[in-house]
């Protein structure tokens, strides 16, 4: 039994009692007779709310109205079965919800008018509302369905097999009906409707409503994932250092990417890196591993400018290495684990003939048989190939080939296929004429056992300088050169050309050249090529915005390679130089945007892109993911219409543990990174994000650890652009010694609340600040502290509308106890009840929710230590206290309770110990069309598939507008990096 005690009493006619001893479960009313059992005593006198319960009790005459029937008799009965209405109408119209003179006695003409008089003339029910006819419902209003008058128990819906029932005292509806899923009465021959059919289409309905047809719409969408997984390295490791160059090189192998970054300095200037990210969806990447270069660092060596992989080899270029000399180069083989998990160093490949300035490893091409490196000298004038035999993860002795009579820039881009090596020579003149310089070329040779003999190549007549040659790509046959520096359509504007083998000579096929393309664009810097189509980058084109860049897809048809789409980061992404690099597999395109400024300026990202139907689609951007291990990923979440806003107050940005906060915004494919919010002057330890309050138009973000830990609150504004601006910075009120002041943030469209940790005074409850929003601007109003609560317990806070609601768990002599605020018409917050429930240590009031709906409120309250297990109190407040229920946990020490969202219908508990550590979030809501008062029903519960022991989904929990998505944060979730965190989204 839990023992409610109400400290403040309200008026006798909205509480019967000040005190008193209810009953667990949804018919311990606080004081109110809810209706699915007895209200303790046995009786329903002096109820302030109508008994609708319908149970066996019998009510004796307190005025209460009763249940009524539709015969136009009175059936309000006492035990003896006389009916005990003396009020001479033909039925009882006083069954509203309350007594209105509180004298509980019979309708003997007392002037009973409940809830409103019916007549409006404020005289006593003895005759003079005989015009007033309920109507079938028990309500006063005309019943109507889909906006014309039906009559309850007659025959409706497209079939007429349904039938018209209440759903209400005013509402009524057509249920049972037989129609089928297209609208019509017959059965329908075919497949159901939403069946894939045809290229690309659904199974739809026809026009009849009684038939189904393949619909093929232009661009097929898939079928959205019903749950998201938000991870921090898909947004920001934490600390991507501007000018990564993130995704200078690529490849994909087995369903892994690999994304060179020759700039990453975690282990000094220009060190480098390369990035695996595992394929777990055509729109989920994660970072699995990070690969650096073995041995002694070596600054500004630049490993990972190249790279390539086949068959569980990886081969990485450092061209500026300076190991074996001055900036003499060297190339890194590593060996993939039997698991496939890890990539272990095997060994360095020096340059054969180690000279300073090589620049060994400019370029990499790998086969099961071969491997190719290109070196460059340093005025790119000769250069040379190195060529190894290879068998399983073993390389045998190099043969070196130097480039024939004129060629220049020789190994500046290599390619392997179909037994024949190409080398790019993209600084190669065509004439004595100096000006020719850089027109650029390609030589071929047909690889052998220890000899290479050369492949005849019929090359197009270029006629400007054009870097010919400076990327190549071998795919199905065909070998595509890039020739970035073509001035046909302007100043480097760039071309590509499709070659194809013939009777031993390769020739042109075609020229490639976009539909549209800007001066300097630079196409073809990269190409790619499958089975299917051609992909070519520009990266400096001006698609969306200057210096975007983009990816140009070609396929073919009757008449050769044809543009189909053009792909670019977006017009929110300047600069991103998208098409550096790029790489097609598993359907997908991997397009490197070297300078892109998500992660930071000039870090770099690598754009996923998908098929949806006919129509390219972004499915992911990864970024650097450096350090993300610890960061609490999901500590605090709160999501809007349209975002979600996550909090990492362990991330590392340019100082340790300075916070930082995730946007993701829906987008018709999934969840996609947006923004990320760093304080505008980082402090180590400030803990930015830690607490979380989101609107439509404003950002409260908690960091309790700056200002040397006295705390701040951080608020932001939504610019026109849609992104997040720093607007203001709040501290505690001076004077004050508060410590953590924004560890607790709530608000609402007009109010804001802020604690700290530890509150101001020795000895003092825990409590918050209220603000109000004037204008643009938030002012202090004052403050509001939890009664009888020991000092510095965890507490928390909840606004919406004009209620207020503080939980504290080490309240009520460390039972816990639950204070509920009310906001009067000047502005001022007085209490309105105050709850101490449960048993000590219950830790009742750690978590609470509010979700008001016009001037009625839902209450959750959550006590995750109550009885081993946790449990959540919700109840609603209109304007009386009513309904109560307590939903209870079914894991021991599962923490169900430690988090909790609201709205009218619906509660969202978090319980993080529940599935072994994993966490679990659980819905509980009404039944459609039920009544707000009707007891919340389990509707799901929700977990993590690839969820790690100790992710503790479910310590943070929300409900998104109009409950359609529910969000759990998991900052223990593994997968990214230990202890990284997590947020998956529902949907």
């Amino acid at each position: 039994m839990r023992t409610h005690l109400w400290a403040l009493c309200l008026a006798s006619t909205l509480l019967a009692a000040c005190a008193r001893t209810g009953l667990d479960g949804p018919s311990d009313i606080r004081g109110s007779d809810a209706g699915s059992g007895t209200d303790g005593t046995g009786d329903t006198s002096g109820d302030t709310s109508r008994d609708v319960d319908r149970d066996a009790d019998r009510d004796s005459g307190d005025g209460d109205g009763g249940p009524t029937d539709t015969s136009g008799r009175d059936t309000d009965t006492d035990s003896s079965g006389r009916d005990v209405d003396t009020d001479g109408t033909s039925r009882d119209v006083d069954a509203d919800l309350r007594d209105a003179d509180g004298g509980g006695d019979p309708d003997t003409g007392d002037a009973d008018t409940n809830v409103r008089d019916i007549d409006g003339d404020s005289s006593t029910d003895t005759g003079d509302d005989t015009g007033i006819v309920a109507n079938a419902c028990g309500g006063y209003s005309p019943l109507l369905l889909d906006g014309a008058p039906a009559t309850v128990g007659r025959p409706c819906g497209a079939c007429g097999e349904g039938r018209v029932v209440c759903t209400g005292p005013e509402s009524i509806a057509c249920v049972g009906d037989s129609a089928n899923a297209c609208g019509g009465c017959r059965e329908l021959v075919g497949d159901a409707p939403g069946t894939v059919c045809g290229a690309c289409g659904v199974v739809g309905c026809g026009r009849d409503l009684n038939s189904v047809e393949c619909v093929e719409p232009e661009a097929c969408a898939e079928p959205l994932s019903t749950v998201w997984k938000l991870l921090p390295s898909d947004a920001f490791g934490g600390d991507a250092a501007a000018s990564d160059s993130f995704s200078r090189s690529l490849a994909f192998l087995d369903g892994y990417v690999l994304v060179g970054t020759d700039k990453d300095e975690e282990r000094g200037d220009n060190t480098g890196a390369v990035f695996v990210f595992e394929k777990r969806s055509a729109s989920s990447f994660v970072h699995v591993e990070t690969v650096r270069a073995p041995g002694a660092v070596t600054l500004r060596e630049r490993f990972g400018a190249s790279l390539a992989a086949a068959s569980d080899v990886l081969v990485v270029g450092a061209p500026d290495s300076s190991r074996f000399a001055g900036e003499a180069g060297a190339a890194f083989v590593f060996v993939r684990s039997d698991d496939g998990t890890a990539w272990t160093p095997s060994r360095i490949l020096a340059p054969p003939s180690p000279s300073a300035g090589a620049h060994f490893a400019t370029s990499i091409a790998l086969t099961d048989a071969w491997l190719a490196i290109g070196s460059l000298d340093d005025d790119e004038t000769l250069g040379s190939v190195a060529v190894y035999p290879r068998t399983g993860t073993r390389f045998g002795d190099p043969l070196v080939l130097t480039p024939p009579s004129g060629l220049r820039g020789f190994g500046a881009a290599v390619a392997i296929g179909d037994g024949t090596l190409f080398v790019g020579a993209p600084r190669t003149a065509r004439s004595t004429d100096a000006e020719s310089f850089g027109f650029g070329s390609v030589a071929a040779y047909r690889l052998g056992a220890g000899s290479t003999s050369a492949v005849a190549m019929d090359l197009p007549p270029i006629t400007t300088a054009s870097s010919f040659g400076a990327a190549l790509a071998f795919g199905d046959g065909k070998l595509v050169v890039g020739a970035e520096g073509d001035d046909e359509g302007g100043a480097d504007t760039g071309s590509a050309y499709v070659f194809e083998v013939a009777g031993g000579r390769w020739s042109v096929t075609q020229r490639l050249r976009p539909s549209t393309v800007a001066v300097g664009a630079r196409f073809g810097v990269a190409v790619a090529i499958d089975s299917t189509r051609v992909v070519v980058g520009a990266y400096r084109e001006n698609r969306s915005v200057g210096r975007s860049g983009a990816v140009y897809v070609f396929e073919p048809g009757s008449a050769g390679w044809t543009e189909t789409a053009a792909l670019d980061p977006g017009a929110s992404v300047p600069a991103a130089r998208l098409g550096y690099s790029l790489a097609l597999a598993d359907g997908l395109i991997f397009g490197g945007a070297i300078d892109d400024p998500t992660a930071g300026i000039g870090a770099g990202a690598v754009y996923v892109f998908g098929l949806a139907g006919r129509r390219w689609e972004t499915r992911a951007v990864l970024t650097s993911p450096r350090s993300v291990a610890g960061d609490a990923f999901g500590t605090a979440a709160e999501m809007t219409s349209t975002s979600i806003v996550i909090g990492a107050p362990l991330a590392d940005g340019s100082v340790a543990n300075d916070g930082a906060v995730h946007v993701f915004r829906r987008s018709p494919t999934g969840w996609e990174f947006r923004q990320l919010i760093l304080a505008e002057t980082p402090e180590a330890e400030a803990q930015l994000g830690a607490a979380l309050a989101v609107s439509e138009e404003w950002l409260v973000v908690g960091a309790p650890g700056a200002d040397g830990g006295r705390g701040a609150a951080l608020v932001f504004r939504l610019n026109r652009a849609g992104d997040w601006e720093q607007d203001s910075v709040i501290s505690a009120p001076d004077g004050v010694a508060a410590v953590g002041f924004g560890a607790v943030v709530a608000q609402s469209t007009e109010w804001l609340l802020i604690g700290a940790r530890q509150n101001p005074g020795a000895g003092s409850s825990p409590g918050v600040w209220t603000y109000r929003r004037v204008g643009s601007r938030w002012s202090p109003t004052g403050w509001l502290a939890a009664p009888d609560t020991t000092p510095g317990a965890p507490f928390a806070a909840a606004v919406d509308g004009s209620n207020a609601a503080l939980g504290a768990a080490g309240g009520g002599a460390n039972h816990g106890r639950v204070d509920l605020f009310s906001r009067s018409a000047l502005g001022s917050w007085g209490l309105l009840v105050a709850d101490v429930g449960g048993n000590i240590g219950d830790q009742y009031g750690a978590s609470v929710a509010l979700g008001s709906a016009g001037s009625s409120v839902r209450v959750a309250a959550g006590a995750p230590a109550a009885r081993g297990n946790g449990t959540v109190d919700t109840w609603i407040q209109a304007p009386a206290t009513c309904c109560l229920q307590t939903l209870r946990g079914t894991v021991s020490g599962g923490r169900f309770g430690a988090a909790v969202d609201a709205e009218q219908s619906m509660v969202v508990v978090g319980e993080p110990g529940g599935s072994e550590g994993w966490g679990d979030l659980h819905v509980f809501a009404l039944v459609e069309g039920a009544p707000a008062s009707a007891p919340l029903g389990l509707l799901e519960t929700l977990a993590d598939a690839r969820g790690s022991v100790g992710a503790e989904l479910g310590a943070v929990v929300g409900i998104g507008s109009g409950g359609a998505r529910v969000s759990g944060g998991a900052p223990g979730d593994d997968e990214a990096a230990p202890g990284a965190g997590a947020v998956l989204v529902y949907e």
